[in-house]
């Protein structure tokens, strides 16, 4: 078997990978390129580590990162709280970013025209 195809594999996958528009699967078809142009250089007359490293560490950084990307796409379920917040002051922020903002306070529940803020304190 021609070995060069391993490399010619590996080099059609991550072309398509840079015309894909979404980084998610440039992520995941770089992980591929980088297993399948493994056996080229572990297959050669003089093991070639080096590469091999490389793909591996390679492969790694896109597998990990593409863990993340999926993990920040699951659908987010707001509270009903949570939500009317996100109705009345953040209609046009996706659920991920009102909780992020919302992480930033504290829930409090006050008695109806109970001042919030005064000033100088």
């Amino acid at each position: 078997m021609n070995l060069n195809y391993f490399l010619d594999i590996a080099n059609v996958i991550l072309l398509v990978g840079y015309s894909v528009r979404d980084i998610l699967w440039l992520r995941l078809l770089a992980v591929a390129s980088s297993i399948i142009a493994i056996p080229y250089f572990a297959l050669q007359p003089t093991l070639l580590r080096t590469p091999i490293v490389w793909s591996v560490l390679f492969a790694a950084i896109n597998l990990f990162q593409s863990w993340r990307l999926f993990v920040e796409r699951r659908p987010m379920k707001l509270t009903l709280e949570e939500e009317e917040v996100r109705r009345l002051a953040f209609p046009d922020l996706p659920p991920r970013k009102v909780l992020q903002v919302l992480g930033l306070g504290v829930w409090t529940t006050e008695r109806t025209g109970e001042r919030l803020i005064e000033s100088g304190k």
